[in-house]
């Protein structure tokens, strides 16, 4: 299933989203826009989704049976205190914690193998993690706080995240986080150009590796596919199945944001640990310290308001390849 409306919107690539100049505030400062089919074939109109129905009746639901697809129950991620505007590295930590080469990678410290990287990209890569050793040090300390319940507070991890850099967007530290722990299963090749990225530029075609992110860059109200496929310069077709999404709600415009005006949220994948075939439940999201109930994609997709903060929208959507 093609997502080229999307891969449309993938025409630049940074690591960094600060508005502190002319260029970048173009791709930052991005305003509300008519929800769009993120499918939508050659000459189609985009079409505007109807509200998904609201005011459903609560379930009681007995968490404590779910997991996620790391295996880790869906309460563990609960556990990060709020706070400084902290929500948008919330959201990337309990991802990591979704799925269990990247939790145990994090826990581990184990950084990128660069070993396994294009020859081009190793000498560039070692060089950065050896300068990064305090920053995943301490990052590595902190996650497994927040796997073993013991993070009071949030004061460590503002020191590692809130230093000027990021400005907030879980763009930004997702790209930093990848290049020191992850490259080895995101980076991807480029027919036209020989750079690595661990994401598509919306080529044709490309050689894809385990972990494939859709990056949604002017933030459009999109709808996405739990089951993608992409073709490899070979002609092979890699599948892909949706294990994370980043979403974002509140104020419209990420730039002209002011404290506490919007909101980084987690949506994952949920599996029923007494079912052997893992087959999955649903989504949950999370948002502050609270979780929703299990709802299928497609309540997600049509969605108005992340328990109550309106004008959601799909952040950053990361799949893994099916084998």
């Amino acid at each position: 299933m093609k997502l080229k409306f999307l891969l449309l919107l993938l025409n630049t690539v940074y690591c960094y989203c600060g508005c502190v100049n002319s260029s970048c505030k173009a791709k930052c400062c991005c305003y509300y826009k008519e929800e769009q089919n993120l499918t939508i074939k050659n000459n189609e109109e985009p079409k505007t989704n109807k509200t998904y129905k609201k005011n459903l009746p609560m379930k009681i639901i007995n968490y404590e049976k779910y997991f996620l697809y790391s295996g880790q129950n869906v309460l563990v991620p609960l556990n990060i205190k709020h706070g400084n505007n902290n929500c948008s590295y919330i959201a990337i930590l309990r991802f990591f914690i979704s799925d269990g080469w990247l939790s145990y990678k994090l826990s581990n410290n184990q950084t990128t193998d660069i070993d396994q990287l294009p020859e081009k990209t190793r000498k560039r890569k070692e060089k950065q993690i050896a300068q990064g050793n305090t920053f995943t040090n301490k990052l590595s300390a902190n996650f497994n706080k927040i796997l073993n319940n013991k993070l009071e507070n949030n004061n460590e991890l503002d020191k590692i995240f809130n230093n000027g850099i990021y400005h907030g967007d879980p763009y930004s530290q997702l790209c930093d986080i990848m290049g020191f722990y992850f490259l080895e299963r995101f980076w991807y090749i480029s027919p036209k150009k020989d750079i690595f990225y661990p994401w598509p530029l919306g080529n044709e075609k490309c050689n894809t590796n385990n972990y494939f992110i859709l990056y949604n860059n002017d933030m459009f109200k999109i709808k996405i596919d739990e089951i993608i496929e992409r073709k490899q310069l070979n002609n092979d077709i890699k599948k892909y199945e949706l294990i994370g999404i980043i979403g974002i709600c509140g104020e419209t415009s990420l730039c002209k944001t002011s404290l506490g005006s919007t909101d980084f949220v987690t949506i994952l994948p949920v599996f029923d640990k007494n079912d052997n075939s893992r087959k999955k439940v649903g989504y949950v999201k999370y948002q502050f310290n609270e979780i929703s109930e299990i709802k299928d994609l497609e309540y997600w997709n049509n969605v108005d308001n992340f328990d109550g903060w309106v004008n959601p929208r799909f952040y950053i959507m990361i799949y893994k390849e099916i084998i």
